[in-house]
């Protein structure tokens, strides 16, 4: 890109010294050709009016000549408009005038155009000799009032103003050149320093390809044009940094919980190789593993779905659901295991929302689950249903060991467990609750928690209502 626009910019202005250039020469050749012309113009009719005056008194042979050549002589010595030729001959080609030089022009059989009457625009003709002398040429024909006539020549050698404009061409050739030069120079210095802020981000990408998040953006000695983009970019840099943190502890509690499990099987299936065994113990061995398994698909499970809830592509059935129903039912599912605990799971009020029968199941089944795991014998687990003017809330409330306030935030992590969760149920994942809110929030709601150490824990999910 630095190349690039170098490239441009110098193009850009190079173009625009040639434009002015040519510009400039072109108008100064015209304006050069106009006043060339009018001067030629105004001295023949200058010559003319001297020629019909004589003619007109009867002056047939002086006619005036030692005027036209004092003119002419004097117009030469200023050189304002080049070296002025006047001939002025009779009618049979006689040559009655010629001024200086005029005999070596007329050796040369200059092109002049056809005669002009004594009023009226000259005709002229442009025309380089063999010398590479630049001349205008015009003549035009003169009558007096006894017939007499008299044919005048003019030549105006502008060499020297030729010479001006093609030194004026390469002057200002030269000029765009350098000024083309001193474009790239400047077009560099410019770009590098206009793209100077630039390297600070290409830094950052590339240490974060390096998986280095700490490339620092300095807003203060940013252009205004860049600030927005350098905020974004921290604003990116840090989440990135949050997301490869997360990934990289996923990956690390992935490994760990994966490893009990698979530990197990290899145990197992060591100790039942390690010596030959009676069919009973053969099958005992293959239900420990099989409840391994398992529970291995289970954790696959759920992952697939945090996956695919996660890339918004979770498949979210919608439809009116009567949640005192569907609670109802998820506590009759649970109702062995909570009895097997000693413990009684009640349901108030009631709701409708639009939801996945499916999901909701799953998420309050989940928090069921776990209310029964941290409860004590003889506890009791009520499940809240209460509808507002916008929201339906769903609390299941236990009064179990409870969940200390420093691990409050980590609770939907995925793989996250409570230190007392692990000490009472070693067998978990870490998993439900990160499933729970990941339900949730497909249906446009949110989950929260709230506990105090041996007093309980109140798990709140809280759905749109319908309408």
């Amino acid at each position: 890109i630095f190349s690039t626009i170098i490239v441009l910019m110098t193009l850009v202005m190079t173009i625009l010294f040639a434009g002015f250039a040519v510009l400039h020469l072109t108008t100064a050749a015209k304006t050069q050709r106009r006043d060339h012309e009018q001067y030629v113009t105004t001295t023949m009719h200058f010559i003319n009016s001297e020629l019909e005056k004589h003619l007109q008194a009867g002056e047939v042979e002086s006619v005036g000549f030692a005027e036209i050549d004092e003119v002419v002589r004097r117009e030469n010595a200023s050189r304002h408009f080049g070296r002025l030729i006047v001939v002025v001959a009779d009618e049979r080609g006689k040559v009655l005038l010629a001024t200086d030089r005029a005999r070596e022009l007329l050796a040369a059989n200059p092109p002049y155009p056809q005669f002009s009457g004594s009023s009226g625009p000259a005709k002229i003709v442009y025309w380089s000799s063999p010398a590479k002398v630049h001349y205008v040429l015009s003549r035009f024909e003169v009558r007096g009032s006894a017939g007499q006539v008299r044919l005048l020549r003019i030549a105006l050698d502008w060499s020297d103003t030729q010479r001006r404009v093609a030194s004026i061409r390469r002057q200002s050739l030269a000029a765009v050149l350098s000024g083309t030069i001193l474009a790239a120079i400047a077009a560099a210095l410019v770009t590098r320093h206009a793209l100077r802020p630039l390297s600070m981000f290409r830094d950052a990408t590339e240490s974060i390809r390096s998986g280095s998040f700490d490339t620092r953006f300095d807003r203060e000695h940013l252009p205004v044009e860049l600030v927005t983009l350098a905020d974004s970019m921290r604003g990116m840099q840090a989440q990135l940094k949050e997301s490869f943190e997360r990934l990289s502890q996923f990956a690390a509690e992935l490994a760990h919980e994966l490893r009990t499990p698979v530990n197990n099987l290899m145990g197992e299936a060591e100790v039942v190789l390690a010596r030959p065994r009676s069919s009973e113990e053969y099958q005992d061995a293959l239900a420990s593993n099989l409840e391994e398994m398992a529970r291995l698909s289970r954790m696959i499970d759920r992952l697939l779905f945090l996956a695919h809830a996660s890339r918004g592509s979770a498949s979210v059935a919608m439809e009116p659901l009567d949640l005192a129903i569907e609670v109802d039912r998820v506590i009759e599912y649970h109702q062995a295991e909570a009895d097997d605990a000693g413990v009684k799971i009640s349901r108030t009020g009631g709701g409708e929302i639009s939801g996945d029968r499916t999901l909701f199941r799953r998420a309050l089944s989940n928090l069921l689950s776990n209310a029964v795991s941290a409860s004590t014998h003889g506890g009791r687990i009520g499940v809240s249903i209460r509808a507002t003017n916008a929201t339906t809330i769903v609390d299941v409330t236990d009064e179990g060991i409870g969940i200390a306030d420093d691990e409050l935030p980590r609770v939907f992590e995925r793989f996250y467990r409570s230190q007392a969760a692990r000490q009472r149920r070693p067998e978990g994942s870490g998993l439900g609750l990160a499933v729970v809110k990941s339900i949730v929030e497909l249906h446009g709601g949110t989950v929260s928690v709230a506990s105090h150490v041996g007093k309980g824990t109140t798990m709140t999910m809280t759905f749109p209502s319908i309408g």
